[in-house]
């Protein structure tokens, strides 16, 4: 299912993927997740396409976060499983995407929007913009690799400030710590990521993509796996399945709806 909510175009060797829920502030569905995972995969076997640009439409928010109204849906052990690996499918087929690809971050970047932002290669904000996942808020948690990236990104003390207070980062601050690799004014987003992504476009594309694995490989090392280091990911993954089927989190998505503040009970 694709209602327009997705939307690919390309310029030369530029693809553009945008997030087209503007009313929504973004926020991505069970089904944008899939629509994401299959074209960037679709793209990467595609020799006229260098760059990817993956932004969001209109002013407000680059993603707000995954869509909180399907929360209600995902009330069984293995149907989270399945969202979470939905998610999971969708961001690793960014990380493994041969080419570069870059968020152009105009607004919020929030939540699963952030988490998006993260598994990108490159990150360009406007000076408006906000980051930060406060998933401390609703009282869930992520999939152990989400937070692995936010370290790898940016570092141990920065991911604790993330998940323990909940509280967004500035454009700035989110370049001070590693989230962003450029801060420009907000008039001047749109010019700017464009003209990096034409750059990388032009030079040797073999270079770039055989660098970009090599970085991944870089990466790698500290990143446990799925098949060898199953018996640890699935206490990880029992945790945060613990955590997203508690009260907890049906008072935190209530609260949200309801624009209270929660009053978690930790249960």
């Amino acid at each position: 299912m694709n209602d327009n909510s997705m939307l690919l175009s390309r310029d030369g060797y530029v693809a553009t993927i945008t997030i087209n829920r503007p009313d929504q502030r973004n926020a991505m569905a069970s089904y944008m997740w899939k629509w994401l995972a299959d074209t960037m995969t679709e793209l990467n076997g595609d020799n006229d396409v260098r760059c990817v640009v993956i932004r969001g439409a209109g002013e407000k928010a680059f993603a707000s976060g995954a869509d909180i109204s399907e929360f209600e849906v995902w009330t069984s052990e293995e149907k989270s499983r399945r969202y979470g690996l939905l998610i999971e499918t969708a961001l690793q087929s960014i990380e493994r995407h041969r080419n570069p690809v870059i968020a152009m971050i105009q607004g919020y970047a929030l939540g699963a929007g952030c988490e998006l932002a993260v598994a990108c290669d490159l990150r360009i904000l406007a000076d408006v913009a906000k980051v930060g996942i406060p998933s401390a808020k609703l009282g869930v948690m992520l999939n152990y690799e989400n937070y692995q990236r936010v370290v790898d990104l940016a570092g141990i003390a920065t991911a604790r400030e993330i998940f323990f207070i909940g509280r967004p980062l500035d454009a700035q601050r989110a370049r001070e710590v590693g989230l962003a690799n450029y801060v420009v004014p907000k008039q001047q987003l749109e010019s700017f990521t464009y003209e990096i992504a034409l750059k990388i476009s032009e030079n040797a594309p073999l270079s770039v993509r055989g660098s970009k694995k090599v970085l991944q490989t870089c990466l790698s090392h500290v990143m446990l796996d799925r098949a060898r280091d199953s018996e640890v990911l699935a206490e990880l993954d029992r945790i945060s399945t613990t955590c997203f089927l508690s009260e907890d989190v049906q008072e935190g998505v209530t609260a949200f709806f309801g624009r209270r503040k929660a009053e978690f009970k930790g249960k």
